[in-house]
């Protein structure tokens, strides 16, 4: 819940300079470096769009997994079973809940990249005498944005961490419900209807 109240309070900074106006790189008051500059940072903040879309999708698939495992596999009445069976959905509850904070990650660096793209947008229309920006306003957005990404990152990496205990929780238990003579083939049969 923090990190989703450290990537509110970036968007609401980014939100609070009243915006930086739309400069075209095809603008021809400005020369060819700046107009590549403004091209890198407009790209960046397309690769961040992307990759926000990417992680909602993937957010979607582990939402499908877990309800997919979760209908389609009856474990039989036995303590190796049962607890087999919980750790494969506290398995699948943690892949869910690591695609979210995926998600949160890719949306504040999606909040970054724009923030990036006002302050470069910003510095050129200065340089140019098109228009003028406060830029230390625009300097503090990027700031709180890049560390409300490093807190979403540092998350993301102890929740990997965290998904791989369990993985191995998960495999352990299916191997000792495996010993006490279980189904091998429980997680592939299909669930017929009654």
């Amino acid at each position: 819940m923090r990190h989703l109240c450290l990537a509110a309070l970036a968007l609401c900074l980014l939100s609070a300079c009243g915006g930086v106006k739309y400069l075209s790189i095809h603008d021809e008051r400005l020369n060819l470096e700046a107009q590549r500059t403004l091209a890198g940072a407009d790209d960046a903040v397309a690769v961040a769009r992307a990759q926000r879309d990417y992680t909602a999708e993937q957010l979607l698939v582990q939402k499908q997994w877990r309800t997919r495992f979760s209908t389609t596999v009856i474990w039989p009445p036995s303590a190796a079973a049962g607890e087999a069976a919980t750790k494969r959905a506290e398995l699948a509850d943690a892949r869910v809940d690591l695609a979210r904070l995926d998600l949160a990650l890719a949306e504040a660096d999606l909040a970054l990249e724009r923030a990036k793209l006002d302050q470069v947008t910003a510095r050129i229309a200065i340089r140019f005498e098109i228009a003028y920006y406060d830029l230390d306003a625009l300097k503090e957005v990027v700031n709180a944005a890049r560390e409300t990404v490093g807190a979403l990152h540092k998350a993301t990496v102890n929740k990997r961490e965290e998904l791989d205990k369990m993985t191995t929780a998960w495999w352990l238990a299916y191997d000792r419900y495996l010993k006490a003579n279980g189904d091998k083939h429980v997680l592939w049969k299909p669930v017929v209807a009654p």
